[in-house]
């Protein structure tokens, strides 16, 4: 099986932003009784500070800290094909679950990566009901080599410095508001190469350009609550669903397991 690029360019980029989330995120409910609702009158929109480069990445590192899943759905467009994702994330440790739904792939797709281990279930990948397992790290494929890297660098636990240090340029764009919340929106350069850890060539193999432009939509909180990308033919869209619902990723059980 052969990982479209373009794809794997959007799936990869996602680590980056773990921090959007759209209006309507929620926590994992604790257990007890409800309380009755009480009467309340509805506090003022707070405006959110104007984030500089010098402490943006500080700032949202800072408000996420504490999160330790996120929940998300995707939709990445790609020369007017168009493909959608749901996703989940553990992040100590950091794990992935995407079901994909996309032309490209030929239908229904479900993967699972663990550190440098991925499982595809695809169409003409394994046999139906089974997922095909895939060291990232000793495949012939260069594409999912450089994929499989990406993926375990894009740890944002372990990346914060990484991070820090591949955004070039933060820059204002307005304040407006964005459902119930006053935010900022900010157009944000990021080093590619410095980001991820890589050289030009693998960048390429993945279709990521040295430097990437990513808008995103800040609230008070410092937390991102809207995150859109755009890389010539290919626009992707996140929205998060919610935080800390999901408690851990397991790789599929051995009976579903297939190995070429």
């Amino acid at each position: 099986m052969r990982f479209p690029v373009r794809a794997a360019a959007a799936v990869v980029a996602l680590p980056l932003v773990l921090g959007v989330a759209a209006c309507g995120v929620t926590d994992k409910p604790t257990a007890g009784p409800k309380p009755a609702a009480a009467k309340t009158t509805p506090a003022p929109l707070k405006a959110p500070a104007r984030l500089t480069l010098a402490n943006f990445s500080p700032a949202t590192n800072a408000a996420t800290a504490k999160a330790s899943s996120v929940e998300s759905v995707v939709r990445i467009t790609v020369d007017g094909q168009v493909s959608t994702m749901t996703m989940a994330q553990t992040l100590k440790p950091f794990a992935t679950k995407m079901d994909l739904s996309s032309p490209a792939l030929g239908g229904a797709t479900h993967i699972i990566a663990i550190k440098s281990t991925m499982y595809v279930s695809a169409p003409n990948a394994a046999p139906a009901g089974k997922y095909l397992k895939i060291n990232l790290k000793n495949t012939k494929d260069p594409a999912l080599a450089s994929l499989g890297e990406m993926i375990e660098g894009a740890d944002p636990v372990k990346s914060v410095k990484g991070w820090d240090k591949a955004l070039r340029k933060v820059k204002l764009v307005r304040a407006e508001t964005l459902g119930f919340r006053k935010v900022n929106r900010y157009q944000l350069t990021v080093d590619n190469a410095v980001a991820y850890g890589m050289s030009a060539k693998k960048l390429s193999a993945v279709g990521l350009p040295k430097l990437s432009v990513y808008t995103v939509w800040v609230g008070a909180d410092n937390l991102m609550y809207k995150m859109a990308y755009k890389m010539g033919s290919m626009d992707l869209q996140i929205t998060v669903s919610s935080y800390n619902a999901t408690s851990t990723i397991k790789p599929p059980p051995a009976n579903k397991i297939y190995t070429r």
